[in-house]
């Protein structure tokens, strides 16, 4: 029997545990959790109004039920202490206490005086860290919703490794990051992990500080399987409950690291992918609600109801009322190899029901994990989005159900990645999902095309890779029109080419068929450019013998990444500004292949006679990635808060948008004589420039056909004769017609060319390469490639 006035009072207070249990197990585990709480009464009754008081700086139940006595004064926290006492009397608890398995560990000095006595056992290691979200966060923002992130500490906060999390704007109370950190190294003095929870101000004052939430990393070194899932930690302030935090933790010893075959079930729970095994179970999914959903029935109540499918097994919700439903309705399914789940979102007619979206639900996480919780978008076949839903899964497996090895892995849990893995059959084909962005407001939908993933365990093997949505991308026509599309693929990430790619026009379904040479293979919409090869890329201009190169920050992105900016030469009386800038929209790599070749140059040694000329009469201020978010995200066209930022430049704002809001401001500041936007085309085979002719002078028409003229004559790899509305009559109306609407979305004042033009008067281009090939000097095995598109790059020098 433990006392109902006694530690644990303190326990609730310290640990804001919400039942009696919980507090028992601080208590009685107290001295193997590293928990401090045994050491305050030694279970002496007569400490009892010690502990009420004690409780007083935690903030706990005593403290909040003393707040309605604040008259009796300092008697109060007794008298509150006191009906706690009443209120739970004393309960009985059977315990069981199981050693973790064995472990490198060392011997701690233990406490003095009366102090604990148990030893300090820790282990080195490597430690996963999945931070979910938050949950009833007090928000600092009176007028809006907050904006949460995150930065935690493993260690502490003055010698720890620092892991911030993304921003969720208008997260409010409530907010959700699913930020994965992997590797994260633990020594053996790393005793406890920090997250400090932040509201974003962007600038505009300094970031509020919420509160912080501690949690001893004993509790995944020693739990069963050295994994903790779905942990809710308390975030405090000032002794205050200021809301929870919700992370998963995994820990391996770095003694011995154990295999995914050793560890079994344990390690990988119902497996996934990329890990290549499956496991049988059971698949628990509770829908809990939907936001913001479509309103499509304008005369009476709308009923949205989801029709929810795993594998062939099939399951409806009850029908709720409004565009807000709360269902909180719980369905299982015995889940074999299915690694996705697909949600139906409908609404209820008189006649036939009308279909609202689907949602796509990666089940990778959930069979790895063991539990997960995802908002989700509501997505239609125009890749329109209809509100949100938010689900909450588990997976539990079949302790006596065999294992399935797949015939091969696939992965896409590395920088740059992007797909969905529905299913990998034994027949070596798998069923793949391009990844959408998030939904783009200016552009009304979720643009998704390009793909990356990398495939082990396939060598020799004839695999077909099909992707189900790809007629349903941002530009279907890409795939068939003028020329047909195929993928690339790669062994050293240094030499890519293409391989057989089929579009299906009636099932939308682009299939690559290829049997890979080694056991490693990495399959790519264009070959990727990634942040290390940024970083080695800023190395080499910087450090060149002989640079004139100087690197600055323009700023953080959304996620924290620097917007680099690389400076060639020193301005000066007459000198003109040049600025290149690439990878507005992420996925279009080429740009940033064609900005490297154009560094490069820039910066060889000796220099030739034209490099010597620009240095004597230009600036150049080059932005090799302007959206370095999107592309570690693997995004098509958007930031991490799902901006087309070639479209916002009219709107840009530090908030939203600080990649173009800080690029405009450095550009105020030196003046622009010319840009080049480095882009990339998905459909048309040919090298072209988009420049605003018919909306400026006679000046810049004539500077714009001399620089084309030039480009010309620099490389035979650039022609004018084809763009976006000329010469396409022969390939059917549809086209003319998408064409044509794309050319006029670049007459809005929000892209850069035409924004940058007017603001500074100067000849503003859009440099368009293909993501095909070069329809002029076709590559058969290479099509248009990272040499090519640097060669290109290299040659617009002399035609600047």
């Amino acid at each position: 029997h433990i006392p109902g006035g006694s530690t644990d009072a303190a326990a609730f207070s310290m640990h804001n545990t919400r039942s009696a249990e919980a507090a028992a197990l601080h208590i009685a585990l107290g001295d193997r959790l590293r928990l401090d709480v045994g050491r305050l009464t030694c279970g002496d009754g007569g400490h009892r109004p010690f502990v009420c008081q004690a409780a007083y700086g935690f903030l706990g139940d005593v403290m909040r039920a003393s707040e309605s006595m604040r008259a009796l004064g300092p008697g109060r926290y007794d008298l509150a202490g006191a009906l706690k006492y009443l209120e739970l009397r004393s309960y009985r608890v059977r315990l069981q206490y199981r050693e973790a398995p064995a472990v490198q560990r060392r011997a701690g000095g233990g406490g003095g005086g009366g102090g604990s006595s148990h030893c300090d056992t820790t282990a080195s290691g490597m430690l996963r860290i999945v931070l979910h979200g938050a949950f009833g966060l007090k928000n600092h923002d009176v007028l809006s919703k907050q904006d949460p992130y995150a930065i935690t500490y493993v260690g502490n906060s003055e010698s720890g490794r620092r892991l911030k999390t993304r921003t969720h704007r208008g997260g409010g109370k409530n907010p959700v990051w699913d930020a994965v950190f992997d590797d994260v190294p633990v020594d053996e003095d790393a005793a406890e992990l920090l997250v400090e929870i932040w509201d974003n101000d962007f600038g505009v004052t300094s970031d509020d500080f919420v509160g912080a939430a501690t949690l001893s990393l004993r509790c995944v070194r020693d739990a069963p399987a050295r994994r903790c899932d779905r942990l809710r930690v308390p975030v405090m302030l000032r002794g205050k409950h200021r809301g929870d935090v919700e992370l998963s933790l995994a820990f391996e010893s770095g003694d011995a690291v154990p295999t995914p075959a050793a560890l079994g079930s344990q390690r990988v729970r119902g497996g996934d992918a990329a890990l290549g095994v499956l496991f049988s179970g059971k698949l628990t999914l509770e829908l809990e609600y939907g936001v913001g959903l479509s309103k499509v029935d304008y005369i009476g109540k709308q009923r949205p109801y989801c029709d929810i499918s795993v594998g062939s097994q099939v399951a409806s919700s009850s029908k709720k009322s409004g565009t807000e439903p709360v269902w909180n309705e719980r369905f299982e399914f015995e889940a074999c190899d299915e690694l996705c789940a697909m949600v139906e979102v409908m609404e209820e007619d008189t006649g036939r029901d009308d279909w609202l979206g689907t949602v796509h639900v990666d089940l990778s996480v959930v069979r790895t994990l063991g539990a997960d919780r995802v908002r989700l978008p509501i997505i239609d076949k125009d890749s329109e989005r209809h509100g949100m839903l938010q689900l909450s899964l588990k997976f539990d497996v079949d302790a006596g159900a065999p294992q399935r090895t797949l015939p091969f892995r696939i992965d896409a849990g590395f920088d740059g990645g992007n797909v969905q893995v529905m299913s990998i059959g034994d027949d070596c084909t798998a069923r793949l999902r391009i990844r959408p962005d998030p939904y783009c407001e200016t552009d009304k939908r979720c643009h998704f095309q390009c793909f990356n993933f990398k495939v082990h365990g396939a060598a020799g093997k004839q695999v077909t890779m099909v992707l189900t949505n790809a007629g349903q991308a941002s530009y279907p026509d890409a795939w068939f029109e003028i020329e047909p599309y195929s993928a690339v693929v790669s062994y050293d990430q240094k030499e890519w080419l293409r391989v057989p790619t089929d579009f299906d026009v009636k099932t939308g379904e682009l299939s690559i068929r290829h049997t890979p040479a080694r056991d490693t293979a990495q399959y790519a919409f264009f070959a990727p450019f990634t942040q290390e090869m940024h970083r080695q890329l800023l190395a080499a201009v910087v450090g060149a013998p002989g640079s004139n190169a100087k690197h600055d920050v323009l700023c953080k992105s959304l996620d924290g990444r620097d917007v680099d900016l690389l400076t060639v030469g020193s301005a000066g009386p007459g000198k003109k500004s040049i600025w290149v800038i690439a990878r507005q929209h992420p996925a279009e790599t080429p740009g940033a292949f064609a900005v490297r070749g154009l560094l490069e140059r820039l910066t060889r040694r000796p220099r030739d006679a034209t490099i010597d000329a620009l240095m004597d009469g230009a600036v150049f201020y080059v932005v090799p990635c302007v959206n370095p978010d999107g592309a570690a995200r693997g995004h098509l066209r958007t930031n991490a808060s799902g901006n087309n930022l070639n479209r916002i430049w009219d709107v840009a704002t530090e908030k939203a948008t600080p990649e173009v809001y800080h690029l405009q401001r450095h550009m105020r500041a030196t003046g622009v004589d010319l840009l080049i936007d480095c882009h990339a085309d998905e459909t048309l085979p040919y090298n072209f420039v988009s420049g605003i002719q018919g909306r400026i002078d006679g000046r810049l028409r004539g500077l714009l056909q001399e620089f084309r003229d030039a480009f010309k004559e620099a490389t035979p790899h650039f022609q004018d004769v084809y763009g976006y509305i000329r010469n396409y009559q022969g390939h059917g109306k549809h086209l003319v017609d998408k064409l044509i609407m794309k050319a006029e979305s670049l007459a809005q004042t929000g892209v850069a060319e035409v924004f940058v033009g007017r603001t500074h008067g100067c000849l503003a281009v859009t440099l368009e390469q293909p993501n095909k090939d070069d329809a002029n000097h076709p590559d058969a095995m290479h099509g248009w490639s990272p040499d090519a598109a640097g060669a290109l790059g290299a040659a617009m020098l002399d035609a600047v």
